[in-house]
This record gives C-alpha cells, sequence and structure tokens, in this order.
C-alpha cells in the first residue's frame, strides 16, 4: 500500500471508474490530496475510495483542486463533527464506515504460497453489514443440506447464435403489470422506454433524453414541468402530457407499482440457514494459482456452511499467463482442475457450492448477458460432486424457501454511471437504495440500455432470463462501488467487494433464523431482514 497519493496511484484508481484529474495542476493538487488524508489520518486507498464516492455523488468526472476545497468542507468536515469524540476519529488506521469504492483488479503480485488466514487481523464492516431485530444465532448443526432450485434456468438456455447488442426490448408489455390504473384523464400518455437522442454519445440528461411514440416515430421529451426525476437509458415509464410532432412535454409521471416479496417456502425441519459468498478474481494477473480460492472452500466447509456462492471470474481474460509460453495446458484443462479441486472439498460435506460466471473477465464463456451456466465437459460432469451447482448470470435461486438473485454484471456501477437525477434534497438521499430500486421497478436484474459505460452484448434468445416475477429476499450484486448491506423494498442487497483488494481479502457471511421466521406463520409478502445476520469480512493478509 503507497504511503502517500502519488500521481500513478491517483490515476490507477480513476481510471477503474473512467474518471481523471487536472494535470496541469498535478503537483498542486497532489499537495492538497496528501494534505487532507494525513490530517483526517486516512490511507491512500480508503482516501481515494471516498473521494471517488464523493465524486459519483456530485456527479463529477474530474479532480480539480477546487473540488477538493468541496470534498473537504462537504463530506470530510461535516462527516468528522458528526461523529462522537469516543469513535476515534483521527486515530491511523481507523477502518471508515464510509463506502469504499472497490477495485475488480488486484493491486498486488500475489504469492506462489495462499498467506492464511489470521482471525486475529480479521474485521468485520460493523457499519456496512446488517444484523436483524429479530434474529438469534443457530446453536446446532442442521444434519441435512439446503435445497437449491434454480428459477430461471429454462430461460437461460446455451443458445448461441444470433447474439448482438439490441436497441429495444420486444416491446410485449402489459402496462398494469408495471403502473396502477389511472383515472381517465384529456392527456395524452405514452408507455414506452427512455432513451438517448439517435447519434448521441453524451450521457443521458433531461436534455437529450426521447421516447418512442405510438406512430414509431421518436419524439424528445420535455421535462421542464418536472421537478424531480430519475430516469435511465431503457426505463419504462408512463407519462402523461401534451404531444407535438416532435416533442413530447411531459406534465406528470406515473409511479411504479411495488412487485411483491416472492413467497417463503421454507422446509418445516430447517431451523437455521447459512451462506457464504466471495466474488473473484481469485488469482493474480500474471500466474495461475488455485490455493487462494481453495483457502475460501476450506473455511465454509469447517464453518458448516450450507451454501457457498462463488462469482467469477476464475480465469480471468486479463491474467497474461494464460497467453504466455509458460502455460502447456488449454483454459478448458485448467478450470477442469480448478472445479475438480473445489469439489473434492466438498464431496464430504452438505456444503452446496454454486458457481456463476462474468462474462465480461471469465475466459471460458460466451460474452454476452444473460450468460448460460460454464461448460463442463462429460468426463468431469461424472466425477464432479452433486454439491457443485453451475448457475447463469444472472441467477434466480431458492435456498431452502429463501429467493436469492444473482446479478454477476456489476449492474449497479453501470446504473449510476448512466442514471439521470434531479431533486431539490438529492444530497440527502440514499443513492445507492435508488439504484436498486430501479431493479425492482424494471422487474429486471439488467433494465439497461444504450448505456454509455459500456454496450454488453444481449442474448435476445435468453433475455427473459432478466426478468423477476418477485422481489427476491436477497440479491448478490458484486460491484466496483464500496461493500455494503442495504434494504430495499425488503429485499437484502449486498455487494461483497471483490475477494481480493490489495493486501486484504473480502467476503460475506449470511445466516438466517429459518425457525423464527416459521413462527411468523405466513409465507406472503414477508422481509427476511430483521431474521438475518450479514457480516462483511475483511482479512489482512
Amino acid at each position: 500500500m503507497a504511503a502517500i497519493i502519488t500521481e500513478d496511484f491517483l490515476q490507477e484508481q480513476l481510471d477503474d471508474v473512467s474518471y481523471g484529474f487536472d494535470e496541469e495542476n498535478a503537483e498542486k493538487l497532489l499537495t492538497k490530496l496528501n494534505h487532507l488524508m494525513k490530517i483526517y489520518s486516512q490511507t491512500p486507498d480508503n482516501f481515494v475510495d471516498e473521494l471517488i464516492a464523493f465524486m459519483m455523488n456530485k456527479k463529477q468526472r474530474t479532480v480539480t483542486v477546487d473540488f477538493l476545497d468541496s470534498f473537504d468542507e462537504d463530506h470530510l468536515a461535516k462527516k468528522l463533527n458528526a461523529k462522537p469524540k469516543s469513535a476515534g476519529i483521527g486515530t491511523p488506521g481507523r477502518q471508515r464506515a464510509s463506502i469504499l469504492v472497490e477495485q475488480f483488479e488486484l493491486k498486488a503480485e500475489r504469492t506462489p504460497t495462499a498467506a492464511p488466514i489470521c482471525l486475529e487481523k480479521r474485521k468485520i464492516l460493523a457499519n456496512n453489514s446488517h444484523r436483524g431485530k429479530f434474529f438469534t444465532p443457530a446453536t446446532s448443526k442442521r444434519s441435512t443440506p439446503a435445497k437449491l432450485t434454480l428459477q430461471n434456468g429454462a430461460a437461460v438456455k446455451s443458445l448461441y447464435g444470433n447474439e448482438k447488442a439490441v436497441d429495444l426490448v420486444p416491446s410485449d408489455i402489459n402496462e398494469l403489470d408495471f403502473f396502477p390504473p389511472h383515472e381517465n384523464t384529456m392527456e395524452d400518455y405514452v408507455v414506452e422506454r427512455i432513451q438517448r437522442e439517435a447519434g448521441g454519445l453524451e450521457r443521458l440528461s433531461e436534455d437529450n433524453a426521447c421516447i418512442r411514440f405510438y406512430d414509431d416515430t421518436i419524439k424528445k421529451l420535455n421535462f421542464t414541468r418536472i421537478d424531480e426525476l430519475t430516469i435511465f437509458p431503457g426505463q419504462l415509464v408512463k407519462l402523461f402530457g401534451s404531444a407535438s410532432p416532435d416533442t413530447f412535454y411531459v406534465s406528470s409521471i406515473s409511479p411504479r407499482s411495488n412487485l411483491p416479496l416472492a413467497e417463503l417456502k421454507m422446509p418445516v425441519d430447517v431451523a437455521s440457514m447459512s451462506c457464504m459468498v466471495a466474488c473473484g478474481p481469485f488469482m493474480g494477473t500474471t500466474r495461475h494459482y488455485i490455493g487462494d480460492l481453495l483457502q475460501i472452500v476450506d473455511e465454509a466447509v469447517t464453518s458448516n456452511v450450507d451454501v457457498l456462492v462463488l462469482c467469477g471470474p476464475f480465469l480471468a481474460q486479463n491474467n497474461t499467463f494464460y497467453t504466455s509460453a509458460e502455460c502447456s495446458s488449454t483454459l478448458e484443462e485448467l478450470f477442469d482442475e480448478l472445479i475438480m479441486a473445489v469439489s473434492e472439498k466438498v464431496k464430504s460435506s452438505n456444503t452446496r457450492v454454486v458457481v456463476i460466471p462474468n462474462c465480461q473477465k471469465d475466459t471460458r464463456v460466451m460474452p454476452f448477458i444473460p450468460t448460460p451456466p460454464f461448460p463442463v465437459s462429460d468426463n468431469v460432469s461424472k466425477r464432479l460432486s452433486s454439491n457443485i451447482y453451475f448457475c447463469p448470470d444472472p441467477a434466480v435461486i431458492d435456498i431452502d424457501g429463501i429467493r436469492f438473485a444473482i446479478a454477476n454484471t456489476d449492474v449497479i456501477a453501470k446504473l449510476s454511471a448512466c442514471e439521470f437525477h434531479k431533486s431539490e434534497d438529492s444530497e440527502n438521499q440514499d443513492r445507492m437504495r435508488r439504484l436498486y430500486s430501479h431493479l425492482f421497478q424494471a422487474h429486471s436484474l439488467y433494465p439497461l440500455l444504450q448505456c454509455e459505460k459500456d454496450d454488453l452484448p444481449i442474448n435476445v434468445k435468453t433475455q427473459r432470463g432478466f426478468e423477476l416475477s418477485r422481489t427476491p429476499h436477497f440479491l448478490i450484486a458484486p460491484s466496483i462501488l464500496g461493500q455494503h448491506t442495504k434494504v430495499v423494498n425488503g429485499c437484502v442487497c449486498v455487494n461483497p467487494g471483490p475477494y481480493f483488494r490489495g493486501t486484504q481479502r473480502n467476503h460475506v457471511k449470511i445466516s438466517i433464523d429459518m425457525a423464527a421466521l416459521a413462527k411468523l406463520g405466513r409465507t406472503q409478502n414477508v422481509s427476511v431482514a430483521q431474521y438475518s445476520n450479514i457480516e462483511i469480512v475483511r482479512d489482512s493478509i
């Protein structure tokens, strides 16, 4: 870890989120950065993380000296004053509770052997975790393995060919599925998806938003009469107003209908359920070494965890070893070796392992979404433990009747980059909760289209794999944004962060008090948030 913030270090951190800094005044800027970091007793990693989070909230893409003054006055100083003296503000090395911006890229070279986990150096990020009011830890080990049922498996099959980026999702939209009925009005209204003006490369805003009208014409949207507005490319909206030949003047926007929570279908004889989540990359960018991945599998087995969720990348595309002369095996052979090693670890246990691909970073999957499960040879499939479950991305899985949705495309960061929001009190709103709510309102784990952050190809044959028929009880959404736990519309939303970040390992532990849930005596529209304990775990190595 750098002792000071250098120009190279700052550029590297900002590049990961497509931000920059005032290079003409770099010396003055770095002096100011290091001065603020010192007086607020932060590490370079955490300080720049907070700076980037502040930039995202302010929609600022370039760090300047003047912006650092705002960062000091509007964030750092206020945060310092808001803390009680006993909180230890100002003590070097204190873990900050603010949103951190996590990096998926490994910043330090991995050693040939896995560094052992030292429980004395383990931290639970309490302010980023969640403990339900009615949660009671399990007192005994369960004797039966968890039951897993993939809900969107039929929608995401290994269908290849005709994979292309699409401009619009087919318009088979039932309006009442998304919006409440409205009273008869003399105004025009339209139900369609938000787009950017054709040919525009700039970020979506109220100035370049448009919509496809009933007669198949594209009309520009005029939001001058709207005080509070949140839009993103691909968002389904119901707009009231008046139309001219080329413009729709919006007078009001219909609220969205709430998607009910999934029904609980818990086994009657299960008192508790536990889950661990770890997200790749699990190794460095210059060597192939699976020891660190196996270490988290070992911990899951020895801790009697019911389900371990492993999100890719596993064999990352940016690992230069795979294209070097040193690599004498095929990618298929290397992945088979990796997955068989995981299988050996769990074959005699009750721990189930869910394996989720990452189409942007994994080498052995098709580069489109929804992404089918990892392909496995017949030879390996015959030898694999029945505890290994290959699932698509995104995946909707019922685990002991609790619904989990897993989205491994970093959809929250993409929404953050593409969303336009204006309101009088935007600085007081929880932006992360708003971003998550977009998924539930859209009934989709990937509602974006025409996002300038990137242009992921969408498999038009299997795009119903994105759909949410109900709000899940848990949403696992790995992201470059800071590790956190948020309860949104009754769903527990978790960003586990990357397994490796510099000299730290990260994962998430989830425990659910099934016995307390069963005592409720109802299964419809029940949030499990108050009956769950979620710990974001960080190990120093």
